[in-house]
């Protein structure tokens, strides 16, 4: 399960996805690829600080 704070950072940015496609008068389909952009970066951040954990 998510926590609060992964809730509310994953609505954070999908805030700013959808902001940053109608600042930048881009077509609607770029709002997905910006949260898969965030989720991948979420996700190796999360790797680079599990691994850096265990060493």
């Amino acid at each position: 399960m998510l926590t609060k704070k992964q809730l509310f950072t994953g609505l954070v940015l999908a805030v700013v996805a959808v902001l940053l496609t109608a600042l930048l008068d881009l077509p609607a389909g770029a709002t997905p690829v910006f949260i898969l952009v965030f989720t991948a970066m979420g996700a190796y951040f999360r790797y680079q600080n599990t691994k850096d954990s265990e060493e």
